[in-house]
Parts: structure tokens; sequence; C-alpha cells
């Protein structure tokens, strides 16, 4: 004998508890039921009551493997899933889907702030929306937002936050709410103002915890007669070599937002002839021919030169090498084995003057 259930007709508006005759030689089929709103829900003891002819029983179970009660209770757990319906003779076992549906309203109110600091916003900790619905307490729920802004540079920034709300019964609903960002990106650069030629010193950059982290940031340094590290030119750290001769720079650094914004931090240092090492004698402007070789330094000059000593000085000032001519020699060299590779200076001494030059060694 083939097993049958009841047809029960798709698409019924449940306005009263149903009840489904489940005899044994009728056909099943799925079937769908709609509830219009919350209100008809609330006002509902059950939603369906399936009854069976003698010696066929029924079985409801729910989308996770659970016994529903049959009737059906009016409950919302029950809505919006497809729940399981199984008639069986004792020898045969006919399958269905029974899904009831809710159509309703989802109210949403956005939270009633008008700012937020830059570093909750990063954090997100922004205030949720309060959500009404009888639905929303169904764990298969989404809730989604996206932010247009609206800033000027030099002007407090807004977003316009969307909300949109979805439940599992397919309604949704949406809101919006505009807020201003308080907070600003800026910037500090910190060192010395003044250091001694031919000393490095090393800058480094901090931003204010108090507004967005910078997207994009960049040094310049304006001056002349410094030498700048190009491989420590970065958003945090920058080191700088005065050159021989007194002089004057600018470092700027520029940190541009997620606006596109920029903010500039400006720091002049100026270097000065230290008590060191390095001596303040004036420049005679004769010319000197300098050979630098991987562990040798040569100073070649004529003969009317007068050359008293030559020193080697690193960028702290330090002499690491010296040397004086011998006889007649025209030529002073000086070890660079075992001499780090940096920038170093060489000092060449002749009655009340003095020759600089600054090198790299490799």
């Amino acid at each position: 004998m083939k097993l049958k259930m009841i047809i029960i007709a798709c698409c019924l508006i449940l306005l009263a508890t149903q009840t489904m005759n489940a005899q044994c030689g009728v056909v099943c089929e799925d079937v769908t039921l709609t509830i219009p709103d919350c209100e008809t829900l609330e006002r509902l003891e059950d939603f369906i009551h399936i009854t069976t002819g003698e010696g066929c029983t029924v079985s409801i179970y729910d989308f996770e493997g659970n016994l529903v009660p049959n009737p059906v209770p009016a409950d919302i757990q029950y809505v919006c899933q497809n729940l399981t319906v199984q008639v069986s003779n004792g020898e045969q076992t006919c399958t269905s889907k029974l899904y009831i549906g809710l159509t309703t309203t989802i109210a949403v109110y956005p939270p009633e702030f008008r700012s937020i600091s830059l570093r909750n916003y990063e954090m997100e900790n922004v205030p949720r929306p309060r959500i009404e619905a009888c639905t929303w307490g169904l764990i298969e729920r989404t809730f989604s937002w996206g932010d247009e802004f609206i800033g000027i540079c030099h002007v407090v920034p807004k977003v316009v936050r969307s909300y949109t709300v979805t439940d599992r019964c397919g309604n949704s609903g949406t809101a919006s709410h505009t807020f201003d960002l308080v907070g600003d990106i800026s910037c500090h650069i910190l060192g010395p103002s003044r250091v001694p030629i031919g000393s490095s010193l090393l800058l480094k950059s901090q931003n204010t915890p108090k507004g967005f982290k910078p997207f994009n940031s960049s040094w310049q340094v304006i001056g002349g007669d410094w030498t700048v590290r190009s491989d420590k030119l970065d958003p945090s750290k920058a080191v700088l070599t005065p050159g021989p001769v007194p002089g004057q720079a600018t470092v700027i650094l520029d940190l541009w937002d997620r606006f596109g914004c920029s903010r500039r931090c400006e720091k002049v240092i100026t270097s000065y002839i230290s008590k060191g090492n390095l001596d303040p004698r004036t420049s005679s402007g004769q010319e000197f021919e300098l050979i630098v070789q991987d562990d040798e330094l040569q100073l070649l000059f004529s003969t009317d030169q007068r050359v008293e000593s030559v020193r080697l000085v690193n960028l702290a000032g330090n002499v690491v090498a010296s040397a004086e001519p011998s006889g007649e020699m025209h030529q002073i060299s000086l070890p660079m084995n075992g001499l780090e590779p940096g920038i170093y200076i060489v000092q060449w001494f002749s009655g009340n003057s003095v020759e600089t030059l600054r090198f790299f060694k490799h």
C-alpha cells in the first residue's frame, strides 16, 4: 500500500489555527503558511495541528532535528524554517516540508550621539542602533553598516553611517545616522636643535595619539652641507650628518590622513664648530687630491704645499688614524682596515689653515 498525506494548498494565509488531516491514502506535499504580522502571531495559540487516520503516526522536526510538538505551538522559534513532517503507517514513511513564514516590519532606531573620538572610531567602539521586531531575537539574522565620509581639510569631518538589518524571514529595515569625528593627526620631530659639525643626528617622528594614524608620510631635508642617510629616511626616523661647515637644515615631515588632508611639522637644526677633535682653523684654499681605496686613504699634494699632518676622523669627532709626511714625499697614506662602513672626515693641516673633506667608506 502506498503511503500518502493530505494535500494543503501552498501559500495559505494563516489567520487562525489550521488542522491538517493526514490520512494514509493522500499524497504528501510541501506546505507554506504565512502570518501577516507579529500582532497576529501573538493572538494565536497553535500554528497547525496535524491529525492522522487510524494506523498512522506523525512526527515533526525542526532544522536542528529536535522534535516539535503537534499541534505546533505559535512560538516565534518555529517561524521561517523548514519543519520536517514525517507520516508513517508502520511500513512506509512519507516526508514533506512545512514552512511557516512571517511578514513584519523591522524598526531601526539610530543611536543618539553626535560625535565620537577618532580613536574609538578606529577601535569600532561606536554605539549600535536599537532594533525592534518580534523576529530579531532569532539567531539567523544579519546586521551591517557602511560609512560615507564627508570631510574637508581643516574642518571637522563627518560620517554618514547607513545601517541595514535583516531577519531570517527576509524582512529588513534600514536607517542612517550622521556624526562628527573629533580629533586630528599632528606630529612632532624629536631631536636636538643644535649639533656639532661632523656628528650624526638621529631624528624621530612622534604622532600625537588623538586621531587617525597617517596613511602616508614623507621626510624632506632642506639645507646645505648636510648629508642624509637615505637608508634611514623613513616615517619613524632620519639620520642627518652636518657637513664640515656650520650651517642650518630644515627637516619637514608631511602626514596624510584617510581624507587626503596633509599635516606638516618642521624642525630647524643648526650645526656649530665643536671643541672636540675637528680643527676650527680656516681653509687655505689650496687644492689636494684625495684617493679613497678599500683599505687605504691616499692624499697627494704638490711640492709647494707644506702639509704638516693628516687625520682621519669619524662622525663622533674621534681621530681613528693620523700621519705626517716623511722627507721629500708628496703623498700620505692612512690605513682604513677594520673601519666600519660610513661617513668619515679627512683633515690635512698646513700652517694656520686646515682642509676638510668628507667621504663615504663602503
